[in-house]
């Protein structure tokens, strides 16, 4: 219900060409990072997405119920979508395998051609606590890097790090180690998430909240509940950063990819206790939008 009326028409599924972009399975990633984007706003209903009212292109790269992304299906989907008019596209997902590496030949090209053609990229740093530089499409040229912080303000133990982190975002806390339990977390609100298998909710609140859909089943009946969870992650501080650009756009529609990265790295808030490790610091929204329309 926080998502109606936010999608374009438009939508594509990369993975299985001409049938729908939704996700069936229980792990609805996808879900979660649209709400953070753009969630309605003002409603009563849930929470209150970024860009509230910027419209929301779904473009499917995974497989189905997998969370595979095979790298022929994202170029794929990234073609479309910026052949279908997106401005900024937001990458919640990363490749353990760094942009200068001959294997991301195909990969590089590709968005330093739809940077070369206006559209903002945006991509979560990844959750392997190690170098962005190993990580694509976080460390490719072009694209704006998102490390993940914590409610306290600290650079999350799992984020990616390093010099190439374009700038920090809320990602909520947690840990991959000893397993990733911490970082999906609680279920919250009304209605509350299906508990029922293969749901599986833990009992953390440090993440970010954002929407959710539950399914099971009932006899032969497929049960879709919609309702909202805590996660963490880069994939959730990445969208952040894309609904700032969005509601940047909305004040200054001529904005390049250049000056927005300028713009939002240069209203960060500091966080010294990072170093050089996650840019010039934490993402402020309300400065960035303030710099764009002037």
């Amino acid at each position: 219900p926080d998502l109606v009326g936010r999608w374009s028409p438009l939508e594509y599924n990369a993975a299985v060409p001409g049938s729908a972009a939704t996700e069936r399975n229980h792990y609805n990633h996808g879900v979660h990072v649209a709400g953070i984007v753009g969630a309605a706003t003002h409603n009563n209903i849930g929470i209150a997405g970024i860009c509230y009212n910027c419209t929301l292109l779904n473009v499917k790269v995974t497989h189905q119920g997998t969370g595979v992304i095979e790298t022929a299906h994202f170029l794929d989907g990234l073609r479309w979508a910026v052949a279908n008019g997106a401005r900024v596209v937001n990458m919640s997902f990363a490749y353990p395998t760094g942009c200068a590496s001959s294997e991301m030949d195909v990969v590089r090209s590709q968005l330093e051609r739809a940077a070369e053609q206006g559209v903002m990229l945006v991509a979560s740093a990844g959750n392997h606590a190690t170098n962005v530089a190993n990580a694509s499409p976080a460390s490719c040229p072009g694209v704006i890097s998102v490390a993940a912080s914590t409610p306290a303000n600290q650079l999350a133990s799992y984020s990616n790090r390093g010099a190439k982190v374009s700038i920090t975002a809320p990602g909520g806390g947690g840990s991959t180690t000893p397993d990733a339990s911490s970082m999906h977390g609680m279920w919250l609100g009304t209605p509350a998430c299906s508990t029922a298998n293969p749901n599986v909710f833990n009992p953390y609140t440090h993440g970010v909240v954002s929407t959710w859909v539950t399914r099971h089943w009932e006899g032969n009946t497929q049960v879709r509940i919609p309702c909202y969870r805590y996660l963490s992650g880069t994939s959730m501080s990445a969208p952040h950063v894309s609904g700032t650009i969005g509601l940047m756009l909305s004040v200054k529609p001529t904005l390049t990819p250049a000056q927005a990265l300028s713009i939002l790295q240069a209203t960060a808030t500091p966080m010294p206790s990072c170093g050089d490790q996650c840019g010039p610091g934490l993402l402020n929204a309300h400065l960035a939008i303030s710099a764009a329309a002037n």
